[in-house]
C-alpha cells in the first residue's frame, strides 16, 4: 500500500479531537479514524454537536452553559436522541 497523507501528519503521539457535527452518526459512521489513531498511540476525544434537547439526557453532566459530557449510560427521556 502506498503511503498516506494522513500518516506523515500523524507520525508522533498527539491528543486528537474527533468533532462529528450530524447528529451522531457522522461520529459512528467514521469510528474507524479515531480508533486506528488510537491503535497508533493517540489520546483521541470524541464530540459531537447536538440538536436534541440534552436536559433531556438523564445521567449527562453539564460542563459549563453549552457543553455537557455524554457518556456510556446515559439515556434519552426522548424517543429519538442522536
Amino acid at each position: 500500500m502506498l503511503p498516506q497523507p494522513i500518516h506523515e501528519i500523524f507520525k508522533s503521539p498527539r491528543r486528537i479531537l474527533a468533532l462529528g457535527i450530524g447528529g451522531g452518526w457522522d461520529v459512528i459512521s467514521g469510528l474507524g479514524l479515531p480508533l486506528a489513531l488510537i491503535d497508533s498511540g493517540h489520546e483521541v476525544i470524541l464530540a459531537n454537536l447536538t440538536f436534541t434537547l440534552i436536559e433531556g439526557i438523564e445521567g449527562a453532566s453539564q460542563l459549563s452553559p453549552n457543553l455537557y459530557c455524554v457518556e456510556q449510560g446515559c439515556r434519552s427521556v426522548l424517543p429519538y436522541a442522536p
